[in-house]
């Protein structure tokens, strides 16, 4: 934070592409092993594009299959065109790397298509 919003008391925390990737991965993998073939959701901008780097990295070591990427423009609001490109690519995951309204929107749109868990 800075500015009229910094505070000696306040601090602002984010991941890095790296750490964000790694663990989610790693974590989801441990939990969902046969979760192989992967589509992601990206949001179109650095922060996404590099997380996406290092989703893909990390998941060589798991032996995932990357079976698509898309990415979406911030505060995108419609979903389904990127959704049922996912669901045609019969994807065991449906990443998403993206925050906030657009994390909204995507997952609403992936309940709303079906892709819910099967694993």
């Amino acid at each position: 934070m800075s500015g009229a919003r910094c505070h000696r008391y306040s601090f602002q925390w984010a991941a890095s592409p790296y750490t964000a990737a790694k663990t989610v991965v790693d974590n989801f993998m441990k939990a969902n092993p046969k979760a192989k073939r992967w589509h992601l959701l990206v949001a179109d901008y650095a922060f996404g594009w590099s997380v996406e780097k290092y989703v893909k990295e990390v998941g060589k070591h798991h032996g995932l299959e990357f079976v698509g990427a898309d990415r979406h423009p911030l505060g995108e609001r419609e979903f389904s065109n990127y959704v049922q490109k996912a669901a045609a690519n019969r994807p065991d995951v449906v990443a998403m790397i993206n925050f906030g309204g657009d994390a909204v929107g995507g997952a609403r749109e992936i309940f709303n298509f079906g892709l819910t868990p099967k694993i």
